[in-house]
């Protein structure tokens, strides 16, 4: 660049804010380094390529000192440069933390959220916070999954469960742990509905029809003795939640339903007869009531004098319940057993299964489980193929087709993709005995949360073949949005 043609950029350009005896001195500046250059026009091609930068930092520096000019004539460019001074400052500290290219979008993209939620989520904006410790998840079949962090947040993902977003209304705290007095319960996590009661105001229910993205607040009545024990939503509007004495064999039971998306509650049923069950079949559904659409539900009841279970049935949207009188037809090997009707059907729509032991005469004392499926809400069942459960298990279902059967002492895995018409054993290494998770988006991926040791946060691990071979996932967290509540 000839000095003719910087002069000439310093007449057309915006001067006002340089003093002339600033100008002079740094065209004075500039000359000495262009007769430095000129006293080298024969050295080397690659020795002037050295030297030619010079000529570029003295133009910039005129350059900046015209804009800093500009800004201390006009504030509000001053703050505008302050703000992207701090953008860059975070998104070069996510990087650095990182190492990735995902890391400095994660530093970017906080620049641009509120102070409010920014101030309420400091902990998920730290760059040393960008791996994070899942304590459950639960993935379906569009990419799309939920879960709960060791600090107590609510993340969401769109990805498959490699990055996860922190969505957790302001001032909530998220707990699963009921041993020590949590009382969060995590909905039927869809893609269009979920809800939850947090774990310190248990008579408030969240619910978001948009992934997190805003969260509304309803309200039920509990006493100092109940919380909400499950909360089931069927479609977008249609919801309903059990109030339950807390810790208790049996006691009263109240179902609330909400028909606007949880905006609203009342209760529509109460009774003496509420039953916590340990179920002989462990389905990871913590289930007192299921429903298979705004007006067929399931729930299990408890005799308060013989303590007699029983599953009982509504077709008017849970104000009425009765005594569940169908029948299951039985496979034959199975005959001479005992069902344990002591787990609720799971739905998915009107399609379904129920998952029920058989226990088995003899001093041996052999167990069965027999899938039952459906495609009309549970007016009609089919039975599939009885599958060996000597030890006890861990039953799975991602869909109505897909589920997995983990025994505990064996470390046996099992895998249906027919909804239990045949099952395919899987070998596996990964030491699963302590597995308090699994979820699959499809038969080949998924992931599972494994305790070592009670009380542990856990390992999350994840598959890419079903359940053959498991590694160590690294979940990261991404910035935060402008939630509202």
């Amino acid at each position: 660049m000839k000095y003719e043609d910087i002069k000439s950029a310093l007449q057309n350009g915006n001067r006002a804010s340089l003093s002339p005896d600033r100008k002079a001195a740094m065209r004075e500046k500039l000359r000495a380094q262009m007769a430095v250059e000129q006293t080298r026009v024969m050295t080397p091609r690659k020795r002037r390529r050295r030297l030619s930068p010079y000529l570029y930092t003295a133009a910039g520096i005129i350059v900046a000192a015209g804009v800093a000019g500009k800004m201390i004539t006009n504030p509000q460019l001053k703050n505008t440069a302050q703000s992207a001074s701090g953008y860059g400052t975070s998104a070069s500290s996510a990087a650095a933390s990182s190492g990735t290219k995902s890391a400095t979008k994660q530093g970017t993209s906080q620049a641009s959220h509120t102070d409010a939620y920014s101030a309420q989520n400091s902990a998920a904006t730290s760059a040393d916070d960008a791996s994070v410790k899942l304590t459950y998840i639960t993935m379906d079949s569009t990419s799309s999954g939920w879960a709960v962090d060791s600090r107590g947040r609510l993340l969401h993902s769109v990805d498959n469960g490699h990055t996860w977003e922190n969505v957790t209304p302001q001032g909530v705290q998220l707990s699963l742990d009921r041993s020590s007095g949590g009382t969060s319960v995590v909905a039927d996590w869809q893609k269009s509905v979920a809800g939850f009661s947090p774990k310190d105001d248990s008579g408030t229910i969240y619910t978001t029809h948009n992934s997190g993205q805003t969260w509304t607040k309803g309200h039920v009545a509990v006493s100092t003795d109940s919380r909400v024990e499950q909360i089931q939503f069927v479609n977008t509007d249609t919801g309903f939640a059990v109030v339950q004495a807390n810790l208790v064999a049996s006691g009263q039971f109240e179902l609330w339903r909400t028909d606007d998306g949880g905006s609203t509650w009342k209760r529509i049923f109460a009774s003496d007869d509420g039953a916590h069950v340990q179920a002989s079949v462990n389905i990871h559904r913590n289930d007192l009531v299921s429903f298979s659409s705004p007006t067929n539900g399931w729930r299990l009841a408890q005799g308060t004098k013989t303590q007699q279970l029983t599953v009982q049935r509504t077709i008017d949207g849970g104000r009425t319940w009765h005594v569940w009188r169908g029948t299951l037809p039985v496979p034959k090997q199975l005959q001479a057993g005992t069902a344990e009707l002591d787990v609720l059907p799971i739905f998915w729509g009107p399609n379904g299964i129920w998952p029920v032991e058989y226990r088995m005469p003899g001093k041996s004392g052999s167990a069965y489980v027999e899938v039952y499926k459906t495609t009309d809400g549970g007016s009609s069942w089919q039975a599939t193929t009885p599958l060996a459960n000597p030890g006890g298990s861990d039953l799975y279902f991602a869909t109505p087709s897909l589920g997995f059967l983990v025994e505990h002492t064996t470390n046996r895995m099992e895998r249906t993709v027919d909804g239990g018409e045949s099952w395919t054993t899987i070998p596996t290494a990964e030491n699963l005995a302590r597995l308090s998770t699994l979820t699959f988006t499809d038969a080949n991926h998924g992931y599972a949360i494994v305790v070592p040791q009670p009380g542990n946060n856990g390992a999350l691990l994840e598959t890419h073949d079903g359940g053959r071979t498991w590694q160590n996932a690294q979940p990261w967290l991404q910035a935060p949005r402008n939630n509202q509540k």
